[in-house]
């Protein structure tokens, strides 16, 4: 917690020791305090060597809540997402989309995923993770991804995205807008004329199927939680794969048995 910094001219020795956390208790100086600011808690320091009274009311406290999980311990955007099977005789399309926004007005970073195929409008599920003093960071997303078309006999090659043009590639942070969801990933197959037959899309990775994605800040060179960022995907989450890609589509009157991501 930030010191009053529309009081400055009454800020006592005593607030800022309580604000620091700082132990003593007798003798206390502007230099002790600005040693120990920095030990106690997640601080921006604003201004460099603050031994002017002033000075403390540049420190703003920062934190940054985890990624965002939903129920059964499951991170989002959940196991269920990404997988479709659908068939048809005309236009047919499955396909799953993930982006962040950063909030501002509610001190929010906003993930947002849908799964979807072309019988209905997509309907989008959200996570969120709250922060304190990131307002002025600059907030970037990351997709680890490998993804494989198979279209078979179709002609779904020439029509599916694997992933869409405006999805980042694997591996390459990216800043997130504060004024609409980006960056997004997308992946899609869709048919409108061809051959009968199956066409897949899905996703294979390290860990060991999944789609691994991170969220990070940095705020004035720092990064939070750290320049690894968040990510869907870790040892203190279950189950530790929660998002691939595994689409499959079909032109014919009946569906296919759908295989594993």
């Amino acid at each position: 917690m930030a010191i009053n910094s529309t009081t400055t001219g009454n800020i006592k020795l005593s607030d800022i020791q309580a604000e620091v956390g700082h132990s003593t208790t007798t003798n206390i100086s502007l230099k002790d305090q600005s040693v120990a600011a920095p030990e106690h808690g997640t601080y921006t320091l604003l201004n460099d060597a603050p031994y002017g009274m002033g000075e403390y009311s540049e420190y703003v406290a920062v934190s940054y809540d985890d990624w965002p999980t939903l129920q059964l311990g499951e991170t989002f955007p959940g196991s269920q997402w990404g997988t479709e099977n659908h068939y048809g005789t005309s236009f047919i399309q499955v396909g799953c989309n993930y982006s962040q926004f950063h909030d501002k007005t509610n001190d929010r970073l906003v993930h947002r995923a849908s799964s979807f195929d072309s019988t209905a409008a997509s309907t989008f599920t959200y996570g969120y993770q709250d922060y304190t003093g990131l307002d002025n960071a600059t907030f970037q997303a990351k997709a680890n991804y490998n993804t494989t078309l198979n279209a078979g006999q179709t002609n779904a090659a020439s029509y599916s995205d694997n992933p869409a043009s405006y999805s980042p590639a694997s591996g390459v942070w990216t800043n997130v807008s504060s004024t609409f969801y980006s960056p997004t990933w997308q992946w899609t197959i869709e048919l409108f004329t061809g051959n009968y037959g199956t066409a897949t899309l899905i996703s294979s990775f390290s860990n060991p199927s999944g789609i691994e994605l991170y969220s990070r800040a940095n705020l004035s060179g720092t990064y939070y939680p750290d320049s690894s960022g968040y990510s869907n995907q870790t040892s203190s989450q279950f189950p530790l794969v929660n998002a691939s890609v595994n689409l499959q589509l079909t032109r014919g009157t009946s569906p296919q048995p759908q295989g594993p991501a």
